[in-house]
């Protein structure tokens, strides 16, 4: 007797098979390959006396250049593009800056900056370009204080709107002066850890929420705000404590995902109706992302904290033309022309077109052309009109508008002498009818003795004969240089340790799920409490601990994170004095659990072991220590301790596709065997 399975059960062993092989390798690349959606994807990251110390505001200026407040480096930084290239200049280390976060221009270009550490705003000014801080300003009694101020942003009207830890606060500003006005909660649909906020076209506001996941839209009716209801996407589009946003050229909104590490395209175009897309992170570029904000190109660039970068993004966006090239000026000589414009970092290269008086009749077309080139082969006297096109590289950029012809007329011809080419005899009224364009030239031809006094005499009548124009020029430069040279200095890393006993403060108890964090001068404030893939982060951006274990998180119903006694852990935090000691505590009955020495980059990460008496019921974990300015802070969650010595695994969703594929292809190998064992 022969055992035989049928063709059509042979087969499905044989699809089975299939599944289960293409199920093993889809759970490695899943858990292997990152979203490459947007490719074309630059982080920059300055180094020396240049670099940035915990980026986490970002803001352009109306010339292009970037600004990045350092919160940990009470200082700002700014980024200029040179042929398109990121450049950060030395920090502006100013008086009043205590946590740097969000920032924001007025119509005056004034730059504002939320004081995260004191509960302040501060405005700094440009007198001749360079930074100057004004008196951080605190609201007076009994208008509310500020509460953890973490971003800022105008209105259309002008008014200034602070993020905070209790929502969102107006500050009208007259004069210069900023008065503050009542904080709104969001009524009705209370915000919920409101991260940031950025105001749309139609002029309403949306604001993300870090404790749930979500972006909420606020609309105004003389003034005045209301909250609508949270939009939370769920699955793969769900949003991981978002905290940054900014609106793109095309009125869409974009959520930086701080815990997921994550760019979030969030569509807003169809009746403004929120729509979220699969979130981006090419290459695992973002590292702890905050700022986000778009440039003049429509390009998103994010502050990653931990990886004191920026990070840019080229081709996130569909193609589009590149923005119309703008000529700033443009030097002439009686046989040239050079125009001087501002890059596109996303522009291949430049044409320029030189046409006759009229602009119609094509002179000259020079392709690849760069700023300041000089353009020859013109006349003297005579009226040209010149513009310019960026030249996209025919994918994600396409080719820009021909720009504004600017009307040109060179300077009238040098007048020459017979006597002009002559050396060493040149008399001084030779020298003296020199055009005082050829000041250069005076130089090189002082070829012997005889020729110094002549040489002098035309070097004296071109200084005096300079145009004021360039005399400006130079004067505004040198005074510029020179006042960057005073102010700008690299933040200093305070080398003095930490006492080993760190802080005499502690919070009380915390209620169970929640955070609490105390701010500079003691007082106790809600925190946002995040889960992460192997644990929890307690906190701000700029000041947290985390808390993670080999086998995953374990959750209350609640939302309270689970714990053993006896359990090990891995506690890790930033925003910690550079030398200080981290302790990290367990009460009700206060027990310290553990320390741990703070490096160089204010940041800790050590394994602590919980005390294997700690009796089963809600209890706080609490992580005290200095902040990077030296007070004493501490931050505590609101944990449940059960009883057992272990906590249940819980893997991770590409894990179990594996064990998943891999059993049906142990069972599929079974059955073939069968199929094959014959018994007589």
């Amino acid at each position: 007797m022969s055992f035989h399975l049928p063709w059509r059960r042979a087969l499905a062993i044989g699809l089975a098979l299939v599944v289960s092989v293409s199920l093993v390798l889809v759970s490695f690349l899943w858990a292997s390959t990152p979203n490459a959606a947007a490719t074309a994807a630059t982080a920059y990251v300055p180094t020396g006396a240049n670099a940035f110390y915990f980026p986490y505001g970002l803001v352009f200026d109306s010339e292009g250049n970037l600004w990045v407040s350092n919160s940990l480096g009470n200082s700002i930084s700014k980024v200029t593009f040179p042929r398109g290239v990121p450049t950060a200049l030395p920090p502006y280390v100013l008086p009043g800056l205590n946590g740097p976060g969000g920032m924001a221009f007025d119509a005056d270009g004034n730059l504002w900056v939320a004081n995260m550490y004191n509960n302040t705003i501060m405005r700094v000014t440009f007198p001749n370009g360079v930074p100057t801080a004004d008196t951080p300003y605190s609201p007076a009694s009994p208008a509310p204080s500020f509460n953890g101020p973490k971003t800022l942003g105008f209105d259309a009207d002008g008014n200034l709107w602070v993020v905070t830890a209790s929502g969102i606060q107006r500050v009208t500003i007259s004069g210069g002066v900023p008065t503050s006005q009542p904080v709104y909660d969001g009524g009705a649909n209370q915000f919920d850890g409101p991260g940031d906020m950025v105001f749309d076209g139609s002029g309403n506001a949306w604001v993300t929420n870090q404790n749930s996941g979500s972006v909420q839209k606020v609309i105004f009716s003389n003034g005045v705000p209301t909250a609508q209801a949270p939009y939370k996407p769920t699955g793969s589009l769900a949003m991981s404590n978002p905290c940054g946003l900014a609106i793109d050229l095309d009125g869409n909104l974009w959520v930086v995902n701080t815990v997921g590490g994550t760019l979030q395209e969030v569509k807003l175009t169809n009746g403004d109706s929120p729509d979220a897309q699969t979130p981006l992170n090419p290459g695992g570029l973002f590292m702890f992302p905050r700022g986000l904000v778009f440039d003049q190109f429509n390009n998103p660039w994010v502050a990653n904290q931990y990886g004191q970068s920026i990070a840019g993004l080229s081709t996130v966006l569909p193609s589009r033309p590149l923005g119309t090239p703008t000529i700033t000026s443009v030097d002439k000589t009686d046989s040239t022309m050079s125009v001087n414009f501002s890059e596109n970092p996303n522009a291949a290269s430049y044409t320029a077109t030189v046409y006759d008086s009229s602009g119609t009749s094509v002179i000259q077309t020079v392709t690849n052309y760069t700023p300041g080139t000089a353009i020859t082969g013109l006349t003297g006297s005579t009226t040209y009109k010149v513009s310019l096109q960026a030249i996209g590289n025919g994918t994600d950029a396409l080719d820009s508008l021909e720009s504004a012809k600017n009307s040109v007329t060179t300077s009238a011809p040098t007048p020459t002498s017979s006597s002009s080419t002559s050396s060493s005899s040149t008399s001084s009224s030779t020298s003296s009818s020199t055009s005082s364009s050829t000041s250069s030239t005076t130089s090189s031809t002082s070829s012997s003795t005889s020729s110094t006094s002549s040489s002098s005499s035309t070097s004296s009548s071109t200084s005096s004969t300079t145009s004021s124009t360039t005399s400006s020029t130079s004067s505004s430069t040198s005074s510029t240089t020179s006042s960057t040279t005073t102010t700008t200095t690299a933040p200093t890393t305070t080398t003095t340790a930490a006492p080993t006993t760190t802080t005499t403060l502690a919070i009380e108890e915390a209620p169970s799920g929640a955070g609490l964090m105390t701010m500079p001068g003691g007082n106790v404030v809600p925190t946002p409490v995040t889960p992460i893939t192997d644990g929890i982060t307690v906190g701000e951006p700029g000041f947290n601990f985390a808390l993670s274990f080999a086998n995953g998180p374990s959750f209350t119903a609640s939302g309270s994170l689970v714990l053993r006694a006896g359990l090990t852990s891995t506690a890790s935090g930033i925003g910690f004095r550079p030398g200080g000691t981290v302790e990290v505590w367990v009460h009700s009955t206060p027990t310290l659990v553990g320390t741990a020495t703070v490096g160089g980059d204010g940041t800790f990460s050590a394994e602590f072991t919980f005390p294997s008496d700690i009796p089963a019921g809600a209890h706080t974990v609490e992580v005290r220590g200095p902040d990077v300015n030296g007070d004493p802070r501490a931050i505590a969650v609101g944990v449940t301790f059960e009883n057992g010595s272990a906590l249940p695994s819980t893997g991770t969703d590409s894990f179990n596709i594996f064990l998943i594929g891999a059993a049906v292809l142990v069972a599929g190998a079974i059955l073939v065997m069968l199929q094959r064992f014959r018994f007589s």
